[in-house]
């Protein structure tokens, strides 16, 4: 063997060496921060696998709660307030007892049918002249994700608010509830009760102001005579 082919096998084996060394060193990099990686990973897969399960659990929250709202609204339909709120335990259907609004509440509250039931019975609490207990499902309802169920129960708050003469806060509500109305309809109505209230509270500037908002939008509304007679109790010109 020549020289020349002794020297390059000595550095081909000098290049397996330090081959062998860098694998090493990436080997042991590798063994050392092993648990990380998959740590991680496992991390990443826990949180996709929570996600779905939370939102399969609230589907399923969800189908629970309204086919028990569903169930408990005929004595809402019917006006037994009482049993609307507190179901029927002699009443069984497909031998499941009838649960009441309060406990659809207190069960499945961060559903949408746990909101709708809040607005349920807060009503139903206001049909039976219990306005604490009404305002607190009020404001349980208020933060739904249905326009419709979040202007029901503002409103709700702000007849509760009128109940205990609280007008200023009862026409605040229902001013801000006409931009919501625009949407979901019954502006008229929130204007001549936000006029009633500032009427209540001897600011008839604000109030010929609903009543007068109210007969040039809504000319041929329901509301529109209780808006004249406001005015006429204001002193004011009715055109």
């Amino acid at each position: 063997m020549s020289e020349n082919q002794s020297d390059t096998l000595q550095q081909q084996d000098e290049n397996v060496v330090e081959a062998t060394q860098g694998s090493g060193n990436a080997s042991n990099w590798l063994q050392g921060n092993l648990m990380y990686i998959v740590g991680g990973v496992i991390a990443i897969v826990l949180v996709i696998f929570g996600i779905k399960w939370y939102s399969s659990n609230m589907e399923e929250k969800e189908q629970v709660a309204s086919l028990a709202l569903s169930r408990v609204k005929t004595y809402y339909d019917a006006g037994e307030w009482q049993k609307a709120l507190d179901g029927d335990p002699n009443k069984k259907v497909r031998n499941e007892t009838i649960i009441g609004l309060k406990s659809i509440v207190d069960e499945y509250e961060s559903t949408s049918a746990g909101k709708s039931a809040a607005l349920y019975a807060g009503n139903a609490f206001v049909m039976l002249k219990k306005m604490d207990e009404a305002e607190k499902y009020f404001e349980i309802a208020s933060k739904a994700d249905s326009k419709i169920v979040v202007v029901g129960a503002k409103s709700g708050l702000a007849g509760c608010l009128e109940s205990k003469k609280n007008y200023k806060e009862a026409a605040d509500i229902y001013e801000k509830l006409l931009e919501m109305a625009d949407e979901v309809g019954g502006k008229d109505r929130y204007e001549l009760y936000a006029g009633l209230c500032y009427e209540k509270l001897g600011d008839k500037v604000n109030s010929e102001k609903m009543y007068r908002n109210l007969l040039a939008e809504f000319e041929n509304s329901e509301y529109a005579g209780e808006a004249k007679s406001g005015l006429v109790r204001l002193g004011m010109v009715v055109e």
